[in-house]
């Protein structure tokens, strides 16, 4: 393991800093003008947890996409939630989230929800995501780690990366997904006017009687 020249020495043993190896299950369902579309996805990640100070802290999740949020730490409760409103967009929204960990001796377990709507009902989706995983190294990067041993620990090819100054890499992990329901067809500007242009009456044809 190489050492981590961005770790915080003043940071106390009992700080839970550090990479962790996280575990994640995300359902995600979306209505769009009526289509339904419905998201699961199974990941497994090496994902720092940084200590931003003041007692802060934030997850730097790549699997779930979670929207980044300030955590405070309670005793063995790390917690964080915003909301926010958009009365003047072209599309009116609201949009809200929270974050939970529970730490125990090494451990992490917690649960990310989302929600997101457009005040004229087009647009309404919920995320919500179950972690579990416990702690690899205190380093505040993937640097700290040779990448044989992230791979020794991940059990095969990364798919999901993110990085960040100036901790460098900062999540590396595995995730699929798969994805169903139904999608309602919008019709373009030209099949419109297909539907709108009169319909194509057949020739008339007049049989002659000339030859009787």
């Amino acid at each position: 393991m190489s050492d981590n020249s961005n770790a915080d020495s003043s940071r106390t043993d009992s700080s839970p800093a550090g990479v962790w190896y996280v575990q994640t299950t995300m359902s995600d369902s979306i209505n769009d003008s009526g289509s339904d579309i419905r998201t699961q996805m199974s990941g497994r990640q090496l994902v720092v947890l940084e200590e931003t100070g003041h007692g802060e802290f934030r997850l730097h999740d790549c699997t779930a996409n979670f929207t980044p949020i300030t955590l405070n730490q309670q005793a063995s409760q790390l917690r964080g939630a915003y909301s926010l409103t958009d009365k003047t967009a072209t599309s009116p929204y609201s949009e809200s989230g929270s974050l939970s960990i529970t730490l125990d001796e090494g451990m992490m377990h917690g649960q990310y929800k989302h929600f997101d709507r457009n005040f004229d009902g087009s647009w309404d989706s919920e995320q919500t995501a179950y972690f579990e995983g416990h702690k690899v190294t205190a380093a505040e990067t993937l640097e700290a780690l040779s990448q044989a041993e992230i791979d020794g620990i991940l059990g095969g090819v990364a798919n999901r990366s993110a990085a960040t100054v100036p901790l460098g890499a900062t999540c590396t992990g595995i995730a699929s997904m798969t994805t169903n329901g139904t999608i309602r067809a919008r019709p373009t500007s030209q099949a419109v006017a297909d539907l709108l242009r009169p319909e194509r009456q057949p020739d008339l044809f007049v049989a002659s009687e000339g030859g009787r």
